[in-house]
C-alpha cells in the first residue's frame, strides 16, 4: 500500500477494500502510517486460518481501528465449505 502511495503519486486513500485470499496479514504489516490514517477498512478473513486471523486483528487494532462488523459473504451462507469466511468492516472511533 505504502509503495501504491508514494510512485503512483495517489492520495491516502480513506478506506480501503482488502480481499487478496490468504495473505491479508501481510498487507497492513507495511508502513503503518497508511494504516493509521485510513477512516476504515474491510477485508475477508477465514477464521480457519488462525495466524492471519489473529495477526490482522493485532495489526488493526494497533493501528486503533475497531470491529464494527464481521459477517459471512453471500458465497458462505451457500457453500458450507466457506462456513468460517468472514468479511469484516473495521472503523475508526
Amino acid at each position: 500500500m505504502s509503495d501504491a502511495i508514494d510512485k503512483s503519486k495517489i492520495p491516502q486513500p480513506d478506506y480501503i477494500k482488502m480481499d487478496v485470499d490468504g495473505v491479508e496479514h501481510l498487507i497492513p504489516s507495511g508502513r503503518s502510517e497508511v494504516i493509521a490514517n485510513v477512516k476504515g477498512i474491510l477485508l475477508e478473513i477465514n477464521d480457519n486460518f488462525t495466524e492471519q486471523a489473529t495477526i490482522s486483528t493485532k495489526l488493526l487494532e494497533n493501528a486503533g481501528l475497531v470491529l464494527v462488523d464481521k459477517k459471512h459473504s453471500l458465497e458462505a451462507e451457500l457453500n458450507p465449505e466457506f462456513n468460517c469466511v468472514y468479511n469484516q468492516i473495521w472503523a475508526r472511533p
